[in-house]
C-alpha cells in the first residue's frame, strides 16, 4: 500500500511545492531541492511523510516524522522545519487539518468512557508522534484516490478525512487530540486562546482578554 501511496502522490504533485486539493482540509507537498531550515506555523493537523522525512523543532522538543511515524499537531504551533530527501527520491507528504467539531462527533460516538480517560492526562505537548500502521495506510490511500476526481473528493474524500481523524484518536496517544478537541480540558481552553492570538494577532491583546476567551481565571490561565 505504501508504494501505491507514493505513486499516487507523485502523480498528484508533479512539481515542487504545496498543492491545494479539491478538499480545503487536505494539502499535498513535494520537495526535491534544498529547503532551508525556516520558521513556520502548523495549524491543527496531522502531517505525514510517505517518502523522505521532516524534522520539526520547538524550544523544548525535536521530532522527525517519516514513513514510519506521522506527527499530530493538536494546537497551532510555531516551530522550525527541515525537509530531508535524496536526489532520486523527492520528499512527498500530505497534511490533513482537523475540524474539531467532527473530532468531537467521533468522540461522542465512542462514548463517555473514552472521553473520561482523556480529561486528567495533562499537560500535553503541542505536537507528538504516532506510529503509522497498515490501517492508516489504507485510509490515506483511499483519500488520495478520491482526490483524483472532484466529485469523489467531495463525497468520498470527506468520509476518508473522518476515518483518518478516527485512526488518530485510536492511536496510542490519541487522548492528546481528544483533550484538545474536547473543549473542557485546560489544554483545550489554552488551545482556544492560542487560536484567538493566531486569528487576531494584529489587534491589541492582553492576558485578561485571553483568559476570558479560554473561560479561565487569569491565575489559572497563566499557570496552564
Amino acid at each position: 500500500m505504501k508504494q501505491e501511496i507514493i505513486s499516487l502522490l507523485d502523480k498528484l504533485v508533479p512539481s515542487e511545492g504545496y498543492l491545494d486539493t479539491h478538499l480545503a482540509e487536505v494539502k499535498l507537498f513535494r520537495a526535491q531541492h534544498d529547503v532551508p531550515i525556516m520558521p513556520t506555523i502548523y495549524d491543527q493537523c496531522v502531517c505525514m511523510a510517505v517518502q523522505g522525512s521532516k524534522i520539526t523543532r520547538t524550544a523544548d522538543q525535536t521530532l522527525e516524522y517519516d514513513p514510519e511515524n506521522y506527527v499530530v499537531v493538536p494546537t497551532i504551533m510555531p516551530f522550525e522545519c527541515e525537509t530531508v530527501y535524496s536526489e532520486d527520491k523527492p520528499f512527498l507528504g500530505l497534511a490533513v487539518e482537523f475540524d474539531f467539531s467532527v473530532v468531537q462527533e467521533i468522540m461522542d460516538t465512542l462514548g463517555k468512557s473514552y472521553c473520561k480517560t482523556t480529561e486528567a492526562m495533562e499537560p500535553h505537548p503541542g505536537m507528538y508522534l504516532e506510529k503509522w500502521d497498515e490501517r492508516m495506510d489504507d485510509s490515506v490511500l483511499r483519500l488520495l484516490r478520491s482526490l483524483e476526481n472532484e466529485s469523489d473528493a467531495k463525497v468520498l474524500g470527506r468520509q476518508m478525512i473522518r476515518e483518518i481523524y478516527y485512526r488518530v484518536l485510536m492511536g496510542e496517544k490519541g487522548y492528546i487530540l481528544a483533550s484538545a478537541a474536547g473543549g473542557e480540558s485546560a489544554y483545550a481552553k489554552v488551545a482556544k486562546a492560542i487560536r484567538a492570538i493566531h486569528d487576531n494577532y494584529a489587534d491589541p491583546l492582553d492576558v485578561p482578554q485571553l483568559a476570558e476567551t479560554a473561560n479561565m481565571s487569569e491565575r489559572s490561565f497563566q499557570r496552564h
